[in-house]
């Protein structure tokens, strides 16, 4: 009997400290806190990656002019892309100038928007339109008149910073190009003074567009014809801010992108 009893505390013991020792596993697992997961402020470590390659800085700047002819030149000598550069005077004039707007865009096709100061100071607006569509506004003097007959350094200085000024007022932005009325400036020597003080470069051009001398609207197909005939590859592009021009562009452009050629992105253009 005695012997039954002691088997029996034994067994009793045993159960005891079985339950002791499974609750004691239990606390310990209810008193680990799990980690927890990262927040925003608090990123977990991130696992070390193979260094990349360096990306390269892409070159925005692919052209400059020759100021011997005014043709588009590539920077990079191997470039072998047939471009043109499109650029208008006398604007904005208002009437047809959101039609060549309209078509510029419908051909992805930046230019350079020479204004005088009679038809910017009176549409400013305009200007701020056309330069924030994405092309730039150049300097094509105040009052339009012919630099050759100007005979002092103050006219010649008025006419160019009067404007200057204006295009910065509407666009922000300090006037990289200037193009003389006419094409003629060899004969003012304060001209390339006064540009070199600014760092503007002149510009005149090497394909017209003839739209100046066609005149009458009916004959807008001799505009584009005149440019699709005589384009050459960096050709400097001159028109104007009128109707016969608004009506030749689409079939211009397109006539252009048929013999290869893509539009320069004034702002891909570099001083010499």
């Amino acid at each position: 009997m005695k012997k039954h009893h002691w088997l029996l505390t034994l067994l009793i013991l045993f159960i005891a400290f079985s339950l002791i020792f499974i609750g004691c596993d239990d606390s310990s697992k209810e008193n680990k806190q799990p980690t927890p997961p990262a927040t925003n402020n608090e990123q977990e470590p991130a696992e070390p990656n193979e260094p990349e390659d360096p990306t390269p800085i892409e070159q925005t700047e692919k052209y400059y002019i020759n100021v011997n002819n005014f043709r588009i030149k590539p920077v990079d000598p191997e470039n072998t892309d047939k471009v043109v550069l499109l650029t208008f005077d006398d604007a904005p004039q208002g009437t047809f100038t959101h039609d060549i707007l309209d078509t510029l865009d419908k051909y992805n096709a930046k230019a350079i928007f020479f204004v005088t100061g009679y038809y910017a100071n009176r549409d400013k607006d305009l200007v701020k339109e056309i330069y924030d569509r994405g092309h730039l506004i150049g300097n094509h003097t105040w009052n339009h008149h012919n630099l050759n007959e100007i005979t002092s350094y103050e006219e010649t200085e008025r006419e160019v910073n009067r404007l200057n000024e204006l295009i910065k007022e509407i666009t922000g932005e300090d006037v990289k190009y200037l193009r003389p009325p006419y094409g003629a400036h060899s004969n003012n020597p304060y001209l390339n003074k006064i540009l070199k003080e600014q760092n503007i470069q002149k510009m005149t051009w090497s394909l017209g567009s003839r739209d100046w001398e066609f005149i009458y609207p009916e004959r807008h197909d001799d505009v584009a014809n005149e440019v699709i005939n005589n384009a050459h590859n960096g050709a400097n592009i001159l028109m104007h801010d009128k109707e016969i021009t608004a009506l030749a562009l689409d079939k211009m452009l397109a006539g252009l992108q048929e013999k290869g050629y893509s539009f320069v992105l004034p702002t891909e253009i570099i001083f010499e």
